[in-house]
């Protein structure tokens, strides 16, 4: 992950990352509605509530450091 990038281009660095995991999931909700027949608005409402309680609740430890890059 290249944490900065967008706030070197004058970005809201969280908000990017929002909308690109935004992204992610809808591209998910698609993949899924066409592998496994469930519609896209039920895929991504799965995957959003699993997002949250993974958010409220982690089933494991988050491991790793951030070390500044260049950008």
């Amino acid at each position: 992950m290249n944490v900065g990038m967008w706030n070197a281009n004058g970005t809201d660095e969280a908000w990017a990352w929002g909308t690109l995991l935004a992204d992610v999931v809808r591209h998910l909700g698609d993949a899924l509605q066409k592998d496994q027949g469930i519609s896209r608005e039920e895929a991504i409402r799965r995957i959003t509530e699993a997002l949250s309680a993974e958010l409220e609740e982690p089933t494991s430890a988050t491991l790793g450091d951030f070390h500044p890059g260049q950008n």
